[in-house]
């Protein structure tokens, strides 16, 4: 028997979403140690553990966004999907295949039949070996959320994105790149818009500050065109916005993150951000409200955290502090990511 042959497999559900490393990052560091092989388990929602078990017979099975399988437009379709993808799960449990999963976050950021989509995660993680959150400070809101024992909750931050993206530009090159002046101060958003992430907020609160030097650029890709209008109407009447909207390629996000002062996500709720990750990544502050882990992520400079509608407040202070002070707040957060490697994910399975 080969050393390939005895090494544990894990299959990692559901495929990776284009454009988002978090799964390959986690499926290299689960293989770092030559003990265990993953791999992407069925494509499609229909019965995708029991089609993943025929084909790898995998020892576990690894969720990260399982509301891919059952989340619908209807409350009823909802109950139906959700119905059959517990089944899905019961089944392969029977086979013999252990089941656990990563809870990104405690509820679904847009999700309309929040008590639906909780009795079905409920139930769903009482069928896991156990469920992973990304910091202490989830344990307590798992276990309510989840209805589930503490010790079957297991904590481990996720690593980096510093290998995934290019970083061979400097912020003055960046800064050209933009049509952006050096003396001008650069508030960014960068990633998909959706309602939840408060980037309406951002924009009307950054309306309100003045200053000429400032700027703000939102860039990333909106798929609902009643907010793309909103935006772009929004740009128009204040110049000092830059819209970029669309998505951003890997080579481009050195662009945006190195040309920016400070990084702003003004989320409404969040439990877990991988957006906090790139920018401590590229050593970059974040104006972000203190909830969940980035309370944890972000200790490292915990004065531009905000309690609930003091947005603009953190704004102002960052643009008080100035870009040098903001510097040394942005390396004590690539600091800080050094602490957690995607090597480390494989002691969940120990």
């Amino acid at each position: 028997m080969t050393d390939r042959s005895r090494r544990r497999l894990i299959a990692c559900l559901p495929y990776a979403p284009a454009g988002n490393p978090y799964q390959d990052l986690f499926m290299r560091g689960l293989e770092a140690d030559g003990r265990y092989k993953a791999v992407y388990g069925a494509r499609g929602k229909r019965f995708a553990a029991l089609r993943t078990w025929l084909r790898f017979r995998p020892t576990y099975l690894h969720y990260d966004w399982n509301t891919y399988y059952f989340m619908r437009r209807t409350k009823l379709m909802t109950e139906v999907f959700g119905f059959f993808f517990l089944l899905d799960i019961r089944i392969v449990r029977l086979l013999g295949c252990r089941v656990v999963w990563t809870a990104h976050q405690m509820e679904g950021h847009d999700a309309p039949f929040a008590e639906t989509q909780r009795s079905i995660q409920r139930r769903f993680a009482r069928l896991c070996e156990w469920v992973r959150v990304m910091g202490p400070s989830t344990v307590a809101r798992a276990k309510e959320f989840l209805e589930l024992s503490p010790d079957r909750i297991r904590v481990q931050p996720e690593g980096s994105f510093v290998d995934h993206y290019p970083n061979e530009l400097t912020g003055d090159e960046c800064r050209r790149a933009l049509d952006l002046a050096p003396s001008e101060f650069v508030f960014l958003f960068l990633g998909s818009i959706k309602p939840y992430k408060g980037v309406d907020r951002l924009v009307s609160t950054f309306a309100s500050l003045p200053g000429a030097h400032l700027r703000l650029i939102v860039a990333g890709r909106c798929r609902d065109p009643v907010f793309v209008r909103q935006l772009e109407e929004s740009g128009r009447k204040d110049r000092r916005i830059l819209l970029h909207l669309g998505f951003v390629p890997d080579e481009r996000v050195q662009v945006y993150m190195k040309a920016c002062n400070v990084v702003v996500l003004p989320f409404e709720k969040i439990e877990n951000s991988g957006t906090v990750i790139l920018a401590m990544g590229f050593a970059k502050p974040v104006i972000a409200p203190s909830l969940g882990v980035l309370q944890e992520r972000l200790a490292a400079q915990t004065d531009l955290l905000y309690e609930g509608g003091l947005l603009r407040q953190a704004m102002e202070h960052t643009i008080a502090l100035g870009p040098a002070a903001l510097d040394r707040r942005g390396e004590r957060n690539r600091q800080a990511l050094e602490a957690h490697r995607w090597e480390d994910i494989v002691t969940l399975f120990e």
